[in-house]
This record gives C-alpha cells, structure tokens and sequence, in this order.
C-alpha cells in the first residue's frame, strides 16, 4: 500500500504564484454572448422585482399590478396598503444592477 503526500505535486521550480502573462492564459472564463447577456439582464430584473413585490406583501401592501405598460412606459409594481385611517399606493420602478461598476441603481433613476 502506497503513500499520498501531502503537498501538492509541481514541476520542478514552480512556485505556487504565476507571471502575470501565465496567469491570464489559465482562465476558463468565457465571454456571454449578446443574447446570453440580455437573458441574464431579464433574469436579474425578474429576480429584483420578486424580491420587491414580497417586501411589501410582507410589509402589509396588497400586489394590485405587476408590469403594468402604457403609452408613456412600465410600472414595474403597484401596490396598495388600505388602513381605516388612510390609503397609501406605492408605484414602484426596480433597479437591479450586476455591479457599481457603471453605478447604482439610485443613479440609474431618472425623471
């Protein structure tokens, strides 16, 4: 019966860091086509505005419409919370992003 060591095995004298040029032909990462970043981007929204809709069910508000579209534009929410003393309606526009990179979502806003 044999042994494992412990270590890793390497070639002789390699050393555990890689040249800058080495190290960037060891990704496998490939690049998303248009079409699959446009389905990430639909799946991002759809995940960011179900988030949203059970935060205000679960903060009482009743879903009236979801993707609601007109002439002017979409709704992505609105939701209606009914007390005896008053009536709140939130109209909700979502704003998901895969990074700060270009900005929040807040500064993706506009009026």
């Amino acid at each position: 019966m044999g042994s494992l060591p412990q270590e890793p095995v390497r070639a002789p004298s390699s050393g555990d860091e890689f040249q800058r040029s080495e190290h960037r032909r060891t990704s496998t990462a490939r690049r998303l086509t248009p079409q699959q970043r446009a389905v990430a981007r639909m799946a991002r929204a759809r995940w960011a505005e179900e988030l949203v809709a059970r935060f205000y069910e679960r903060s009482g508000y009743e879903i009236v419409v979801r993707n609601w579209h007109c002439r002017e534009g979409e709704l992505d929410i609105v939701a209606i919370l009914a007390s005896p003393v008053r009536v709140i309606i939130a109209v909700v526009e979502v704003k998901a992003r895969a990074s700060i990179n270009y900005g929040s979502p807040f500064e993706a806003v506009t009026q």
